[in-house]
């Protein structure tokens, strides 16, 4: 090989260096702004379908209730109990719903909770998911709360979102 076909290598190498060079730091900012926002919008996806799951649940639970005849519970239910995911969708499945969502959209059982005597009571079922963290807040303050605070439970009871990201509104 030549000196000038060296020399010219040398520089071409030099060059390559250099754009390298300057594109690890202009990755690293775009990555340093893309990432953080590709996991808020990830988490917000799974409280937004939470909050679906949970509204399309208690529609076709109030839907149910109004079909009823009678004001007695289904055999088996009663004030203070928490129902299986299979409990609830024994009355709700198939006609009102094509299935009953187990888990929220952080994979943690939706729980569902018989609060009244018969179905003419008031009130007569919460279902309630944890919320990012898994933990049910005791202290829980019903209303909305800003939708970037995942960890905060998301309530429905009888027709209204008890406790729900701002957006969520109630059906």
């Amino acid at each position: 090989m030549s000196n000038v076909n060296k020399q010219r290598l040398a520089i071409v190498a030099a060059i390559g260096c250099g754009c390298a060079a300057l594109m690890v730091p202009v990755i690293g900012v775009i990555s340093a702004v893309a990432i953080p926002n590709f996991l808020d919008a990830m988490e917000k996806a799974r409280q937004k379908r939470t909050v679906a799951d949970i509204r399309s649940t208690g529609t076709a639970f109030m839907s149910w209730v109004v079909d009823q005849q009678g004001t007695e519970l289904p055999p088996g239910w009663a004030a203070g109990d928490t129902l299986g995911i299979d409990q609830l969708a024994s009355q709700l499945v198939p006609s009102y719903l094509a299935s009953v969502p187990a888990t929220d959209g952080w994979g943690h059982a939706f729980v569902i909770e018989v609060l009244g005597e018969d179905l003419s009571a008031t009130p007569l079922l919460r279902i309630s998911s944890p919320g990012r963290d898994g933990f049910f807040d005791p202290q829980r303050v019903d209303g909305a709360f800003d939708s970037f605070e995942y960890d905060r439970d998301i309530v429905w009871q009888d027709g209204f979102f008890a406790s729900f990201p701002e957006g969520a509104g109630s059906p």
